[in-house]
């Protein structure tokens, strides 16, 4: 009888560690039920992340890369444009040497031709001394006719006519030397011009030269903005491609996150069956208390079927025995759900950070195995429960 009792108490106990075992399968299952409310809040996320890809940031590169686009043609344009620029300097600028070459040539004959007036003028200063002194020789002549009297009548007249050609040349000669004066004045002026025009020469092709400096910095700044803008466009499709790389990242995160979500859905499909296992074996375990008790007072009240109750003690043994497998079974299968609710990971708003659960796909297939063992234990239990059912009418029958 005492065994019995202790039989009853082991069995009680049994069913104590099944009920704690229930409850520790509803707090996992309150788990599992915020593994999957995370796993949807990350899927709402990734799909918000996804349309901003697709919608914001897919019209960001696009409006870049036209903007790219534009600005290459731009750039190609403004080059050109100076490129023909620098060509028209450099054009304008050998026409300048042309013309600086052509005024040095029209400078060095005027100046060649300031020198020949001035030998003209030498030449008239000599026609007015020979003219002067012819002029004397013929005033001379006009003496010595005057004296001669009629012999030198004719003489005079040729006096006076060498008189007067000598006036003549000496005023062809005053208008010569006034003429080549105008000329040297003037060919003083155009030296001067030419010289003052070759200063300008030099001042346009020294601005030329700085125009066509100008412009060759101007291309060079075009040539590097257009490596610049190439550079660009290249980054613009290296951002194009990473973000298609992205949007691929996140749909397989989604698919990860919908086969987590399809894992812990089995996951607590899983747990009904465990839960109603865990109930049938506790309910054994009280029936099997029961039927101890029953035994146990049979035994006081019927000594003589000490034998048959012996049997059924031995029964009831193996019964608890096959119950004490059960709960080692099922606490191994908790162990096992500990495990398994450990490795998911849920970011939770408030939740501390040890309880960050990181969601992974799992199967329930294994839990659905270890649940079909406490089913069998069950039955076992029952078909105890049944004997001792007998033994108790059969102390019955004997009293």
């Amino acid at each position: 009888a005492q065994t019995i009792g202790q039989v009853a108490l082991g069995a009680s106990q049994q069913a104590s560690v099944m009920e704690r075992s229930r409850f520790i399968v509803d707090d996992q299952e309150k788990v599992i039920l915020r593994i999957t409310e995370g796993s949807v809040r990350q899927t709402q996320s990734i799909d918000a992340a996804d349309q901003v890809f697709r919608g914001s940031l897919a019209a960001a590169i696009n409006l870049v890369e036209t903007a790219t686009g534009a600005s290459d043609e731009a750039v190609a344009t403004a080059v050109q444009a100076a490129q023909a620029g620098s060509s028209a300097v450099t054009n304008t600028i050998d026409g300048i040497n042309s013309v600086a070459k052509t005024a040095a040539n029209v400078t060095q004959r005027i100046s060649e031709m300031g020198k020949r007036s001035q030998q003209i003028g030498t030449i008239v200063r000599v026609i007015n001394e020979i003219a002067e002194r012819t002029n004397l020789l013929s005033l001379n002549a006009a003496i010595e006719a005057a004296r001669a009297g009629e012999h030198g009548k004719g003489f005079a007249v040729v006096a006076d006519e060498v008189r007067k050609l000598a006036d003549r040349s000496a005023q062809s000669a005053e208008e010569i030397s006034q003429l080549v004066g105008t000329v040297q004045d003037a060919a003083k002026e155009a030296v001067s011009a030419m010289e003052e025009n070759d200063r300008q020469v030099r001042r346009g092709l020294e601005t030329a030269g700085d125009a066509e400096d100008a412009l060759a910095g101007i291309l060079n700044a075009m040539l590097q903005v257009g490596d610049q803008m190439q550079q660009l466009q290249g980054a613009v499709a290296d951002l194009s491609t990473s973000s298609t790389n992205v949007q691929s990242a996140m749909q397989q995160v989604a698919e990860v996150i919908e086969e987590n979500m399809a894992a812990t859905n089995e996951l607590t499909a899983s747990h009904e069956p465990l839960k109603q296992a865990m109930e049938e074996i506790a309910s054994v375990a009280e029936e099997n208390s029961a039927a101890a008790e029953e035994v146990a007072a049979s035994a006081e009240e019927n000594s003589a079927s000490v034998d048959e109750i012996s049997t059924t003690t031995h029964e009831v043994n193996v019964q608890v025995e096959a119950v004490t497998t059960a709960v080692q079974s099922l606490s191994s299968m908790s162990a096992d759900l500990q495990a398994v609710v450990a490795t998911f990971r849920l970011t939770t708003n408030g939740a501390a950070p040890s309880q960050d659960i990181a969601v992974q796909p799992v199967a329930a297939s294994s839990y659905t195995r270890s649940v079909s063992r406490p089913l069998a234990a069950e039955g076992n239990g029952h078909s105890g429960n049944g004997h001792n059912g007998n033994g108790h009418n059969g102390n019955q029958r004997h009293k």
